[in-house]
């Protein structure tokens, strides 16, 4: 997910590209004026939207969940994950998580 609040967007890759699979059959996919690239929705409508009235997984998506107020999907997808949503803000808990991250890293390069 493409978001300044990390969170799972599929369970595999497969799952990832089935989701975008599906897009395409949803008819969710636009062509921008401004550009060559493919955007989920108008430029006037809210992607998260357009993914959810879609019947799509928005984080499966290139969309910025945060960015158009749906902080309940954000904050129930963190749930899934095992997220705290009362700490995932929290500073001293980012550092904590962080270092977590750099823990996980290092064994994966071992």
């Amino acid at each position: 997910m493409d978001d300044r609040n990390p969170v799972r967007a599929a369970t595999s890759l497969a799952a990832l590209v089935s989701a975008w699979t599906d897009g395409f059959a949803a008819g969710v996919y636009a062509r921008s004026p401004y550009d060559t690239w493919l955007h989920v929705g108008p430029d006037d409508r809210d992607p998260v939207d357009v993914l959810v009235e879609g019947g799509l997984d928005p984080f499966a998506f290139p969309v910025h969940v945060s960015a158009y107020s749906h902080h309940d999907l954000l904050r129930a997808r963190q749930r899934e994950c095992g997220v705290n949503p009362d700490h995932a803000d929290d500073f001293d808990r980012q550092e904590e998580l962080l270092d977590a991250v750099d823990v996980a890293l290092a064994s994966l390069r071992a």
